[in-house]
């Protein structure tokens, strides 16, 4: 019986102090809960190349080319429990120039930065996201003949909505698909009024921490 209670006894003992390896484990378990916890400050950064189509009512409209090549960059970030992330970018696009009936060379040229939130969908490799806000965005129509060359520009002001999906390659890069449009733009270029709204779709690029 002795023999039996002095073994129940060391058991009991040697239980109570941790191997150095379990040790270290517990700790590192425990400072991964920690950091777990830790609301963490989430960025994305993208950059597009696309088209971007200039819908009806544009004046990018007859004699314009009405599809152009674009350029998007973006950047995105918040706090990892916030509901919806700050968005901020710019974009451009311009065409090269083009003759029509008459014997003029059309340039058209569009700039845009744009501000407002984004709101993704699962924490996933594959990530769906959508998105407003407004943008503050400029166009500019050059003319050219064999005796002159005219420049006319416009700034305007308008809301945007925008939707794509993101695929993590890695821990840091990512590649994705994003469509967006603006639309509600009023301007007036050459006496001529109209808008600058328009639909852009794209592939991009870009990295995340």
């Amino acid at each position: 019986m002795k023999k039996y209670l002095l073994l129940l006894l060391l058991a009991v003992f040697g239980l109570s102090f941790q191997s150095p390896v379990y040790a270290q484990e517990a700790e590192e378990l425990e400072e991964f809960v920690e950091i777990e916890g830790i609301d963490y400050w989430v960025l994305n950064m993208n950059l597009l190349s696309g088209n971007k189509a200039f819908t009806s009512g544009s004046l990018w409209g007859d004699g314009h080319a009405k599809v152009t090549q674009a350029w998007d960059i973006s950047i995105d970030m918040g706090r990892d429990s916030w509901p919806l992330r700050l968005l901020f970018g710019a974009t451009r696009s311009a065409s090269k120039k083009r003759v029509v009936v008459g014997g003029t060379n059309y340039r058209t040229e569009v700039s845009e930065v744009y501000a407002g939130v984004r709101k993704y969908l699962g924490k996933r490799a594959l990530r769906l996201y959508f998105g407003a806000g407004v943008a503050g965005i400029g166009g500019l129509i050059e003319t050219e003949t064999t005796t002159s060359k005219t420049r006319y520009s416009e700034t305007a002001l308008g809301p945007f909505v925008n939707g794509g999906m993101l695929i993590d390659m890695s821990d840091t890069y990512h590649i994705g698909v994003d469509v967006r449009q603006i639309y509600g733009t009023k301007v007036t270029i050459d006496g001529k009024e109209g808008s600058l709204d328009y639909l852009q779709a794209g592939l991009l690029i870009g990295v995340h921490w």
